[in-house]
């Protein structure tokens, strides 16, 4: 009997350390998610405004991919 409580104690340990782990991890996640989401959406935008530059110089075509033509004539 002795030997059942302590295997429940041992796995309630571990649950306890595994729920603190995914707090951990939550709460980072609630902190680093918002500033990595707009770097990437300002880089999107970069990259659109980019993209229509390059087409209103004359260096994209509709048989070349982005970049392709770096520098125009």
């Amino acid at each position: 009997m002795t030997c059942c409580f302590c295997l429940i104690d041992v796995q309630c340990q571990a649950l306890r350390k595994a729920a603190e782990a995914f707090e951990k991890l939550a709460n980072a996640a609630r902190e680093e998610l918002p500033g990595t989401m707009a770097a990437v959406r300002l880089s999107g935008m970069e990259i659109s405004d980019l993209t229509m530059e390059l087409s209103d110089l004359g260096c994209l075509n509709s048989t070349h991919y982005p970049l392709v033509e770096v520098f125009c004539a």
